[in-house]
């Protein structure tokens, strides 16, 4: 009996490209000399004009698990871990999927916290971004659902933040595989297996516009920044960012204050505050931020935003240096003594639940870019160590 990996399509993992030359690991099939073969995401061809081992001795053909270097006759320019297959039998290509995932993290799975997808040897950030049911692990049956804690597997959507070559794991399990880690680190999340691709993922594309972020900040005459106020209820984020706003703007510069209470009145006002609810209300004010510095603002945003993982997205969506995380620093018996909402003393009742601090954790910046240790500081006080920083930074010119 054949093995499958050597009768499924031929997939290549690039390790290396050298104008015609490919060099890589061999993930299913086999190859030889006159095949042609397609860059995967690009879509570009190319035949096989020789073969040959790592060692540079020749090859007649390479299959299974074999790393062999190609001779092409055209030149091309690909990236460790793109996919090169036979042209007659070409992989999907999609940003977005489903899955069945096996979840392994300490928590429950979260729509809408990024993560690192490794798919074959290709690495994406992305995210989950519906849960569509669980899945009983005895009889494969779906079980009604929309929260997967540790050890259990689910039929989830997922989305990439850039398109990936797959096949669907019941053809091609070297390829239709995907191994979930977090943003930093290498410990393993979960683990799962393609479906299927989501053909609405290819039928969305960005439109072209002629008006740029570059044109809209420089009719204004300043650099767009995300300022990312975190820090515990009461610790003085609003009072800060707000003061802070005022002396942008009384100095000519075009600002938005995006506010944790406000937001909720409008943008996000069907979610609640349990930890799925939280996280997905740091993506949409992040989005909205982003699209605020598309418009050459100065963006001040102020969230408890109490997950490390939702802030490194809310990062990762901005340019180089747009994203300015800054850690109002009071601690957990200040914040809780100025009380100025009355809302600790009605979680300690017992009449809020999942009240960071209290029930639900705040994970402080290990490394921000700006920390206000309030102390008896006024938030005008503050917002100046704000703005020598800008200075300094040559945001404000």
């Amino acid at each position: 009996m054949s093995d499958p990996a050597t009768a499924a399509p031929f997939r290549l993992a690039i390790s290396a490209s050298r104008g015609p030359e490919i060099e890589g690991r061999v993930l299913s099939g086999r190859v030889a000399a006159g095949d042609r073969l397609v860059a995967a995401t690009s879509g570009r061809t190319a035949g096989v004009t020789s073969l040959r081992n790592g060692a540079g001795e020749p090859l007649d053909a390479a299959q299974v698990g074999d790393h062999v270097v190609l001779g092409l006759d055209d030149a091309w320019s690909l990236t460790p871990g793109d996919l090169v297959a036979g042209a007659d039998r070409r992989p999907a290509v999609a940003d977005q999927v489903a899955a069945d995932i096996d979840w392994r993290g300490e928590g429950p799975l979260i729509p809408g916290r990024n993560l690192s997808f490794t798919v074959g040897a290709q690495t994406a950030t992305g995210s989950v971004t519906e849960i569509r049911h669980r899945i009983d692990p005895r009889s494969g049956q779906a079980l009604a659902g929309k929260i997967v804690g540790t050890g259990e597997t689910a039929r989830v959507n997922l989305t990439f933040a850039r398109a990936l070559a797959f096949d669907p794991f019941t053809e091609n399990e070297a390829t239709g595989a995907l191994t979930i880690r977090a943003l930093s680190g290498d410990a393993i999340l979960g683990t799962g297996r393609i479906a299927f691709g989501l053909r609405r993922a290819t039928n969305i594309h960005w439109q072209a516009v002629d008006i740029d972020r570059a044109a809209r900040a420089e009719i204004k005459g300043q650099v767009p920044v995300c300022l990312w106020f975190t820090g515990l209820s009461g610790a003085g984020k609003s009072a800060i960012a707000n003061a802070l706003e005022r002396a942008l703007f009384s100095v000519g510069r075009h600002t938005y204050l995006l506010d944790g209470d406000n937001v909720r009145h409008g943008l996000n006002r069907d979610l609640g505050f349990t930890e799925a609810d939280r996280v997905e209300n740091i993506r949409r004010v992040a989005e909205t931020a982003r699209l605020m510095l598309d418009a050459g603002l100065i963006v001040l945003a102020s969230f408890i935003s109490p997950f490390r993982a939702d802030r490194a997205m809310a990062r990762a969506l901005m340019g180089e240096g747009e994203f300015v995380e800054i850690f109002v620093d009071t601690p957990l018996a200040v914040a809780e003594a100025r009380d100025p909402k009355g809302l600790y003393r009605r979680a300690r009742a017992g009449e809020i639940r999942n009240f960071t601090g209290l029930d639900s954790p705040y994970e402080p910046p290990l490394s921000p870019e700006i920390r206000l240790a309030t102390g008896g500081s006024t938030p005008e006080a503050l917002a100046e160590e704000v703005l020598a920083y800008l200075a300094s930074r040559g945001t404000l010119r």
